[in-house]
């Protein structure tokens, strides 16, 4: 034998007997049951279990432990064994880091209702939203003592309306308070922020509630999550149907037009059933058009005139209005559309509302005398969006200072000149540059 393996496993000093390798066969089979015992009985857990690997070394010691024949006597020979395979057995459950369970029968259920405009229409006799809510305030009165429960809207964006507790206050039913933005269903996110307010400490549920109408975020993400995380998800959907609807489903403009020239828009509706109404034309937030019509049930096409007689942005929106009980969703009943006609390049000048004419009126002269088309408005006249200042080539601020718009104002000329291309130049004077107060203003920025 190599003289390592006579270093590790030295010969005994006294004839070797089977019987000694009782007390090793009744430590391991002992300590294996304390381990499997606490691991299932979710007593303890041990996050790195291989560390028992470890275990086998207890034979060597045992062996070094009969080989080396301490001159113990029989009984306080056992004892030092069993002390040592005790120390090694406790060693490794501290490598494989244990971990105490804690069980809790307390069960928290998270809520999570859909506001969104899709769920937001009239049904026979209530919104549906509110049917939700009132289901959601008396399954919540009617909870077990000691359980929890939460509350989360959403639409576009997710909110705590509720965070899980015992008792939450329903005297006067469920009040919502959050800002949700109703154009969207984010189902993703609603069921993320749900499972993060479900305390770790408790069994978790989340109620979700809604017509399953997702239009932004990924649900397939987080359900695996959900999994992962042991959150049951139960799924009570909102349905409604109703016979009267009608909407306005597209408004067609020529794409390529010519000043002086007559265009035709054509307004596209939709209804479930035929019915009567007004249609309604406007261009420019102007009513140019109005006209009762009868609709069949299906899609309807009506023509309407038009006429540009100037270049510049247009904006259109067609509008169809019926009877209360004909209608179950207004908010389809108008849709917009635009078109933009360019012609000789005009030169917007803007004034000081009480600075002097004499300021700019010789720089319009000028202008004007070079063949330009210009237009001369104060500064509460310049437009709050960049589309209306399309039909510009360039924008002149005349010995105006910054007190006289707004920010809206502001950021409309800004994105015109970053975003459009439209040109940008300010004539000094006292209100102009600095001292009109423009420092560190996005008007500096253009600059």
């Amino acid at each position: 034998m190599p003289v390592f393996l006579q270093r590790l496993f030295p010969r005994p000093r006294r004839p070797f007997q089977w019987s000694q390798a009782v007390v090793l066969l009744v430590f391991v089979v002992v300590y294996a049951a304390v381990v499997l015992g606490l691991e299932l009985s979710n007593t303890m857990l041990f996050v790195w279990p291989e560390a028992f690997g470890l275990m086998l070394l207890t034979p060597w010691v045992w062996w070094l432990h009969v080989a080396g024949g301490s001159g113990l006597g029989r009984t306080r020979g056992v004892v030092a064994l069993w002390t040592r395979l005790a120390l090694i057995g406790l060693f490794v459950m501290l490598l494989a880091e244990p971990r105490a369970v804690r069980t809790s029968d307390v069960v928290a259920v998270m809520y999570t209702v859909d506001i969104s405009d899709s769920v937001g229409r009239e049904t026979d006799d209530e919104n549906a939203q509110d049917q939700a809510l009132q289901f959601v305030a008396s399954t919540m009165s009617k909870k077990p003592e000691g359980d929890q429960a939460g509350l989360v809207v959403f639409g576009r964006n997710s909110a705590v309306e509720l965070p899980p507790a015992e008792v939450t206050p329903l005297e006067d039913g469920i009040l919502l308070n959050s800002l949700i933005d109703r154009d969207a269903t984010n189902l993703e996110q609603s069921l993320s922020l749900a499972a993060a307010m479900l305390p770790a400490e408790n069994r978790g549920r989340i109620v979700l509630i809604s017509d399953g109408t997702e239009t932004a975020g990924d649900l397939r993400g987080i359900l695996d999550e959900l999994k992962s995380r042991e959150i049951a998800v139960d799924v009570m959907p909102i349905t409604y149907s109703y016979e009267s609807e009608v909407w306005v489903e597209q408004l067609e403009l020529p794409r390529n037009v010519k000043l002086g020239e007559p265009y035709d828009a054509d307004v596209v509706i939709s209804s479930l059933k035929s019915g009567s109404g007004n249609l309604v034309l406007k261009e420019n937030d102007r009513t140019i058009a109005e006209r009762a019509i009868t609709f069949p049930a299906g899609k309807s096409r009506y023509t309407f005139p038009i006429f540009l007689r100037s270049a510049g942005y247009y904006e259109y929106s067609a509008t169809v209005i019926v009877e209360q009980g004909d209608d179950s969703w207004k908010e389809n009943n108008t849709v917009l559309n635009y078109l933009f006609v360019e012609g000789e390049g005009k030169v917007l000048v803007v004034t000081d509302p009480r600075g002097n004419p004499a300021d700019h009126e010789s720089l319009v002269r000028a202008i004007r005398e070079n063949q330009r088309g210009v237009d001369v408005r104060n500064a509460y006249e310049f437009p709050r969006d960049a589309l209306s200042l399309m039909s510009y080539d360039l924008v002149i601020f005349v010995n105006v200072g910054v007190e006289a718009f707004d920010v809206v104002q502001m950021g409309a000329l800004q994105d015109s000149v970053e975003n459009l291309g439209i040109g940008f130049l300010m004539v000094g004077g006292p209100n102009s540059f600095g001292p009109g107060g423009y420092r560190k203003t996005v008007i500096e920025e253009i600059l």
